[in-house]
């Protein structure tokens, strides 16, 4: 993972440096929060244009350590934030972007956008090809790793990419003009940026040409096609057992497994990284954590990250609660530590149970606007805090093993860099409310159409956000249910396997889902219904009851969408 700042100017009409020192201050600690193992700058510049990287590593791949913004050989720069799973060869003790900028610079320009459309994994990416004097600019398919972009305009004609906004604002920057925000998140694809120094004016209206996915796969989940489209004629409920529904559930259990062991085996061995001074010795350093609600998302990959890691880890399960340790989700998640003790009981299972409240929210409220930016309703932020105060992973620790639980009443950290996160498994199989209103009134093709609307709009309302939020934690975010095999498993799943909404909460959502828990020995989580962070939590209650009276006035003021600014006013 990696923090990311690339700023491109025109010196010719210009006349000024990409970047001021005061303005590089804004983003030290932003980026460094993100990459703390690594930071480097590197300014060039051509005939008419400066260009300036600014990069920082949290690396997790590759035996030896990064020199970062990436050099090759001829002189090309690279930033790049993510992870390569597949498309490219990376061997065990090699760095993946290190890889990738190595094929990018035997690749002809024309190629490209063929060789990103191979990659499978999150990441965004800015590469400058210095031969052909191109930059290119480009963000997974899904948009899993954050890159906010200012285009060029009449109040700053730099083009700026950057994994978060600087501390203050906008830097030196001019505010945002009357018809758009200065920030906004890059939607997904691969941007071609030619430095021609004979053609200004057009670098002034927008430098950038988007280009195609090369690639008929990305294209599908692009446009979430679903293979089989008899949702429409579904035939009657069918129980988890039915033979009918047993294949469809076994592909997906095993894409799911794939996923997980990708992500949790491409871990650098905790030598190279851990900080003596930050765990009092007292519990061996875990390298992977998971986000952890007690739901049937977060508790099966808790499972399945058991069967992929060494048998002597310890396993971090990181729960957050705004309610004195009285949440629907921390109940939850003490009653799915027991099953999963029960389904593994030789590993060390350890529930880190962290209480936070309003108040720790607002003394970092500022810090937590910054991240979010350029999203900023009161929905966000409630979100985003409840997820940065559980990825800190400070709290006391429950531990279960062998059929014992021991309690630590003394605050521990989990030092874990890696964290499984269940996002995208809701907008796949129809997990939230909304979900079944459509149903309701539309049928299957109605779910059908929300389903594809959440999945078009996941990278601009929850991912990115979501990748600022938690890596200024200095943890990388990992999404098994974001797979690219997994997504294609599930569009290749009769949408009445995946989500059969005549069925009531627990049972007919996610039900594809539900299936595969209890089919791994999760029984009773498979059956708890969903709880979206904020509400599980109890924080949106406590948030609502402050700033609109209770929840109901604030469900009647439809405060989830309101801004936060809107919200102070009230």
């Amino acid at each position: 993972m990696c923090g990311i700042l690339f700023a491109l100017s025109t010196r010719r009409l210009d006349g000024n440096d990409a970047f001021a020192k005061e303005e590089m201050d804004g983003w030290k600690d932003v980026l460094y929060a993100r990459g703390p193992d690594e930071q480097g700058a590197v300014r060039r510049c051509t005939d008419a244009h400066e260009l300036c990287f600014w990069t920082t590593v949290l690396q997790l791949r590759g035996e030896n350590n990064v020199c970062v913004p990436l050099e090759s050989e001829a002189g090309s720069l690279m930033a790049f934030n993510g992870q390569i799973f597949d498309g490219i060869d990376v061997e065990s003790d090699e760095n993946d972007a290190e890889r990738l900028l190595q094929e990018l610079e035997k690749t002809e320009s024309e190629q490209v956008p063929r060789l990103l459309s191979k990659l499978r994994g999150p990441w965004s990416l800015v590469y400058w090809n210095k031969e052909n004097n191109v930059v290119w600019i480009a963000r997974d398919l899904l948009g899993r790793r954050s890159l906010l972009i200012h285009r060029p305009d009449e109040q700053d004609p730099r083009l700026i990419c950057t994994s978060v906004m600087p501390r203050h604002g906008n830097g030196n920057c001019t505010p945002a003009s009357p018809t758009r925000s200065y920030w906004e998140e890059l939607p997904t694809g691969i941007y071609r940026c030619d430095i021609d120094s004979s053609n200004m004016e057009q670098f002034r209206a927008d430098p950038l040409v988007r280009l195609p996915w090369a690639s008929e796969e990305l294209e599908r989940l692009e446009s979430w096609r679903r293979t089989d489209d008899e949702g429409s004629h579904p035939p009657p409920a069918l129980d988890g057992q039915d033979e009918g529904a047993r294949p469809y559930m076994e592909a997906l259990l095993q894409r799911l497994r794939t996923a997980v062991r990708h992500r949790v085996s491409c871990v650098r061995p905790r030598q190279h990284w851990l900080d003596p001074q930050a765990n009092d010795g007292t519990l061996p350093p875990s390298e992977v954590a998971i986000m952890f609600s007690g739901g049937v998302d977060s508790a099966l990959l808790a499972f399945l990250a058991h069967e992929a890691i060494a048998p002597h880890a310890p396993i971090d399960l990181l729960n957050v609660c705004f309610a004195d340790g009285e949440s629907p989700d921390r109940r939850s998640a003490e009653e799915a530590l027991v099953e999963l003790m029960s389904v593994a009981p030789s590993r060390e299972w350890r529930l880190f149970e962290i209480d936070s409240s309003l108040s720790e929210v607002d003394r970092n409220r500022t810090r937590l606007m910054q991240l979010l930016a350029p999203s900023n309703t009161h929905m966000d932020l409630n979100i985003g805090a409840a997820l940065w105060i559980a990825a800190g992973g400070r709290g006391r620790v429950c531990i279960g093993k062998d059929g014992q639980l021991t309690f630590r009443e003394e605050t521990h950290v989990s030092v874990a860099r890696v964290l499984l996160v269940g996002h995208g498994i809701d907008e796949q199989c129809a997990g939230y409310g909304r979900h079944r209103t459509r149903f309701r009134n539309g049928g299957w093709t109605g779910l059908e159409d929300e389903l594809r609307l959440d999945m078009a709009r996941l990278w601009k309302r929850n991912l990115g956000r979501d990748d600022r939020v938690l890596s200024d934690r200095g943890k990388e975010a990992r999404h098994p249910y974001l797979d690219e095999s997994v997504v294609q498993q599930l569009l290749d799943t009769p949408l009445w396997m995946v989500a059969d909404l005549r069925h009531p909460p627990g049972v007919g959502d996610k039900c594809l889902l539900r299936w595969c828990a209890h089919h791994v020995g999760l029984v009773r989580c498979s059956t708890r219904t969903k709880r979206a962070i904020q509400f599980g939590t109890c924080l949106a209650k406590q948030s609502n009851a402050r700033a609109y009276g209770s929840n109901r006035a604030a469900n009647l003021a439809k405060a989830g969408s309101s801004s936060v600014s809107h919200v102070d006013a009230v």
